[in-house]
C-alpha cells in the first residue's frame, strides 16, 4: 500500500513539469491596399493564438489576440504607410512563433508577395532550428508561457512527497 501511494505521488509530482509542444503550424499572408490579411492553422488543443504586427526592427507596432475554431485561425492588419512588416503568431500561452514579412504598397503581384511570405516563413524556421536558445529566446515574443506556475507547482509536489515521506516514517516508529 505504502509503495502504491508513493507511485502516485511521485506521477503528481511529474505531471507539472511535462513539456507541452501545441504550435501554430502556418502562417499565409494577403496584402490588399492598407491591410495585411493572414490566416492559419495550429495543432490539436489550442484555443487560441496572439498574433504581432512588426516593423523591420522587430518592434511590436500592434497586436490580437484570436480565437482558434476547428484548428485554423484568421485576423488582419490596418497600416498606415507603405513598408515591410512581419506578422508573428503564436499560441496564446507562449511557445514557437510562426514569422512572415509582407510588403505593403509598390508589389509587382500578390502571387509574388505571399511567394515571398511563405519563404520568408519557411526561412525563419529553419533559421531558428539552428540558432542557439538564447537567440531563439531574443526573437521570440513574450505571450506569458506559465512557466513560473509550472514550478510553482513542481516545487509544492516534492515539498508534499517530502512531508509524506516524514510523516510516514514517524509512524512506523510509534
Amino acid at each position: 500500500m505504502k509503495k502504491m501511494i508513493i507511485a502516485i505521488l511521485s506521477l503528481i509530482a511529474i505531471i507539472p513539469l511535462s513539456v507541452n509542444a501545441e504550435k501554430v503550424t502556418t502562417l499565409d499572408t494577403k496584402v490588399e491596399e492598407k491591410t495585411i490579411k493572414y490566416n492559419g492553422a495550429v495543432e490539436d488543443g489550442i484555443t487560441a493564438v496572439m498574433c504581432h504586427l512588426l516593423d523591420t526592427n522587430g518592434k511590436s507596432l500592434d497586436n490580437m489576440s484570436l480565437p482558434v475554431n476547428s484548428n485554423k485561425f484568421n485576423g488582419e492588419f490596418q497600416v498606415s504607410k507603405d513598408g515591410t512588416y512581419k506578422v508573428s503568431c503564436a499560441k496564446y500561452e507562449g511557445g514557437e512563433t510562426k514569422v512572415a514579412e509582407v510588403t505593403v504598397g509598390n508589389t509587382n503581384s500578390e502571387s509574388s508577395q505571399a511567394t515571398k511570405a511563405q519563404e520568408t516563413s519557411q526561412t525563419n524556421e529553419e533559421e531558428k532550428q539552428n540558432e542557439t536558445k538564447d537567440k531563439r529566446n531574443a526573437n521570440n515574443i513574450k505571450t506569458g508561457d506559465n512557466i513560473k506556475v509550472y514550478f510553482v507547482l513542481a516545487v509544492v509536489s516534492v515539498a508534499g512527497f517530502i512531508a509524506l515521506i516524514i510523516y510516514l516514517k514517524k509512524k512506523q516508529k510509534c
